[in-house]
């Protein structure tokens, strides 16, 4: 997915360094749903996620997928990251998801 293209500058009459690193290093992002009756939907994204491409990521890779797997009949859970909590995001899979699992919340002692 990613070749290291990275130039190195070293003083002359010095080794060069052994292993180049990166000072930002390229950073790969997946997103992926399962089911028991396999894979429904995967997305592979570099920027970062937001709420916005959350839910473009499940309108174009999990509901269509889900329902032509399993019908009408699946449910979806996720964790409380609050792009997944966010009140646009319920919104769309509330009316999308024939059933949604919540995802326990933890208790502080």
């Amino acid at each position: 997915m990613y070749q290291n293209t990275i130039k190195v500058y070293y003083k002359e009459n010095q080794p060069p360094p052994q292993k180049a690193m990166p000072k930002h290093s390229y950073k790969v992002h997946f997103w992926g749903s399962f089911s028991a009756k396999g894979l429904i939907g995967y997305f592979m994204f570099t920027e970062n996620m937001d709420g916005d491409l959350y839910r473009q990521i499940l309108n174009e890779n999990l509901f269509d997928n889900a329902s032509n797997m399993m019908g009408k009949s699946w449910t979806f859970q996720q964790d409380n990251d609050p792009k997944h909590t966010a009140k646009a995001t319920t919104e769309l899979l509330q009316s999308k998801c024939p059933k949604l699992l919540d995802w326990p919340r933890s208790q502080s002692n």
